[in-house]
Order: C-alpha cells, then sequence, then structure tokens
C-alpha cells in the first residue's frame, strides 16, 4: 500500500520588535522589567478586541529575559509606542519611553526593530577623604534606615545603584576605623545622579 502525505505549509512566527534593557552606568542586563506596547495601529488594536471576545489572550506586554532581551512576534506594519518599566522597582527605575515605525519589505514580511533600552536609576555616589585630601578605602556607607550599604573603593570612591527615591532629607552615615563617623542628609531625587562627598576626622 502506497501511503500519500498531505503537507501543510505554516508560517513560522516572525519577530517585529525585539531588544534589550540594561542599567544606566553599568550596562548590567534587566532581568523582569515589563515591556509594553502604549500604541498599536488600527488592524492590531481590532485583532486584540476579536481575541478578547473569544476569550484568547493578546500579547500586548512580556518581561525582559534573565539577560535583559525580550521579543514581539506578528505585529503588522504601523506606528508603535512602547514603554518599559519595573513595576516591582518603585521609585528606583524611571520608565523608558520609545516610539518607532514597522514597515514591509519587497519580500512581504516586517523589517524587524531592535532596540536598545537604557533604565534611569536613582543613584548616590561621592568619594570619601580625610583631612589631608586622602583617600579612605573600606569606609562603610549606610542609607540609614534602609538595608542600602556599600564600602569606599581604594581610590575612595562609591556608589549606590537603583535606590528609592525620597522627597524627604534621608540621612547618610559613613564609618571608617580610625575616624569620627560622619552623618549627612540628602534628598533623593527619582532616576537622577547625585553626587554626596565626604572629609572624615581621624578619631
Amino acid at each position: 500500500m502506497v501511503r500519500t502525505f498531505s503537507w501543510q505549509h505554516r508560517i513560522r512566527p516572525q519577530v517585529a520588535i525585539a531588544g534589550r534593557v540594561t542599567e544606566v552606568d553599568t550596562a548590567y542586563p534587566l532581568a523582569g522589567v515589563q515591556i509594553r506596547l502604549t500604541a498599536v495601529p488600527a488592524e492590531l488594536q481590532q485583532r486584540w478586541r476579536l481575541q478578547a471576545l473569544a476569550n484568547q489572550p493578546t500579547r500586548d506586554h512580556t518581561p525582559t529575559r534573565t539577560d535583559g532581551f525580550f521579543y514581539f512576534l506578528d505585529l503588522p506594519p504601523g506606528e508603535y509606542g512602547l514603554q518599559a518599566s519595573v513595576p516591582q522597582g518603585g521609585s528606583r527605575y524611571l520608565p523608558v519611553e520609545q516610539t518607532l515605525t514597522l514597515t514591509t519589505q519587497a519580500n512581504g514580511t516586517i523589517q524587524p526593530q531592535f532596540l536598545d533600552l537604557v533604565m534611569p536609576t536613582t543613584r548616590l555616589r561621592g568619594t570619601i577623604h580625610n583631612a589631608a585630601a586622602e583617600p579612605v578605602a573600606m569606609a562603610f556607607i549606610q542609607l540609614v534606615g534602609s538595608g542600602d550599604r556599600v564600602f569606599s573603593n581604594p581610590d575612595g570612591t562609591y556608589q549606590f545603584a537603583a535606590l528609592e527615591a525620597s522627597p524627604q532629607l534621608r540621612p547618610v552615615q559613613v564609618s571608617a576605623k580610625g575616624y569620627i563617623p560622619l552623618t549627612q542628609t540628602i534628598i533623593l531625587q527619582s532616576g537622577q545622579v547625585q553626587t554626596l562627598d565626604f572629609t572624615l576626622t581621624r578619631s
């Protein structure tokens, strides 16, 4: 008996929008960032309405993977708006907005767009010196009332990344062996880089 096979050609899913989210300064990839399509063409809006009526899921958002990458498949041409945010990050990260246009290539497929998104973070940095302008290494810097703490580098510099912003003055305390602890206050502005230097006095 001769068997005949019926081949059904299936169109492979096509990546339309892809990208990677990293943290400013460090360039570390950020996982779990929520990537949401905030504006889409009318054709896609209609498709989503029909899917909702049929109780089918619509993919208007996706999280980044552990390597910071994300993608959207099978999107029609047109104008798009996109937002990257960290819902669980509070005010540690500022949302990033992006607009783009998807166009159709000569072969009828979509020209993929790749986005390199950098998330601004609420950061604090500075230097620790003594009265002789010498750097103080391994000084312990703590944002009082939180679990945020770091040590100064051999050149006396330090940096906090991804802090919670606050409209109130926050105390920052520095202590080091052989020096009198010193506390200063600062208002942490969301998504901004701020500098706070310390000059320690020997005990």
